[in-house]
């Protein structure tokens, strides 16, 4: 991420039909506001990557994590809506996946989504994410805790299925 891609996250993310789905993306997106972010992402807390157009390499979307109490990485994602419906998502997040468990050594991985995003659902499926359970999540920027289906995904299972193909 770079400071300069703080202009289309604010554009991409702001978008309604994306931000409803994200638990701290604020609607409207203030201005200003995606710049702060990129540069926080300097302490460590949380790492996100750009997802890029391959043409042009313009930021059309984000992918990265947030590490659990006892360490898992919990993954997020979101493309801005031109973009949905294309697979993009599914490649990004199929290659932090590739990150985390063989770069990093991650035992395994976490994903949540809102029980009424069935396209996010459908990518962590896809991925083979399988159904953990319900969380309750707080989500300021949508007016306080929901609950979200909480999938993860072993290392073991993840090695398996790549060898499968």
């Amino acid at each position: 991420m770079r400071p300069a891609d703080g202009a289309a996250i604010e554009r991409l993310a702001g978008e309604w039909e994306v931000a409803r789905y994200l638990a701290r993306v604020p609607h409207p997106y203030p201005p200003g506001e995606a710049r702060r972010w990129i540069e926080a992402l300097a302490a460590g807390e949380e790492v996100a990557f750009a997802i890029e157009r391959r043409a042009d390499r313009a930021l059309i979307g984000c992918c990265g994590y947030t590490l659990e109490p006892d360490g898992t990485p919990d993954i997020g994602y979101w493309l801005g809506r031109a973009y949905w419906g294309q697979g993009l998502a599914t490649e990004a997040v199929g290659r932090l996946l590739a990150h985390l468990f063989e770069d990093l050594g991650a035992a395994r991985a976490s994903a949540s989504a809102l029980p009424e995003n069935p396209a996010s659902i459908r990518l962590q499926q896809r991925l083979g994410f399988a159904y953990a359970g319900a969380v309750e999540w707080d989500m300021p920027a949508r007016g306080g805790k929901r609950f979200l289906e909480k999938r993860v995904l072993d290392r073991t299972q993840w090695q398996a299925q790549r060898a499968a193909r």
